[in-house]
């Protein structure tokens, strides 16, 4: 009985040896998240009274997620408002978020053309 034509795949331990070392690259997007991090607690404009909460603000990083923070109790209440107490929400971190969304999504894409830069076949 015949079994039909035979294909030979060369490079493919090369192939998925690459593909693994990238995927393992994409599991840990400290360094890209750092860079996020940082531009969008740089274009944060906060209200300035003191400058106190401007430098409050933290810019911090792991693996998976990009956080700008800041120890000040009154912080969320800037961002997002107390109507109780008649203070408006600012959203200046949201604001500033919105306004890196382009260079955001630059960084996250060049993270990742990178590793896949590093795949190869034969």
């Amino acid at each position: 009985m015949s079994r039909g034509p035979t294909i030979e795949v060369r490079g493919a331990d090369r192939l998925a040896r690459t593909a693994r070392a990238a995927a393992r690259d994409l599991r840990d997007l400290a360094a890209a998240n750092r860079r996020v991090a940082d531009g969008i607690m740089r274009a944060a404009r906060p209200p300035r009274r003191t400058g106190r909460l401007a430098a409050s603000l933290t810019p911090s990083a792991t693996a998976t997620e990009a956080t700008v923070s800041s120890p000040l109790v009154y912080a969320p209440v800037i961002e997002f408002g107390w109507p109780g107490h008649n203070i408006e929400a600012t959203h200046f971190l949201a604001d500033a978020l919105d306004a890196r969304y382009g260079p955001t999504v630059a960084i996250y894409a060049d993270t990742v053309d990178q590793a896949l830069a590093q795949v190869k076949g034969i």
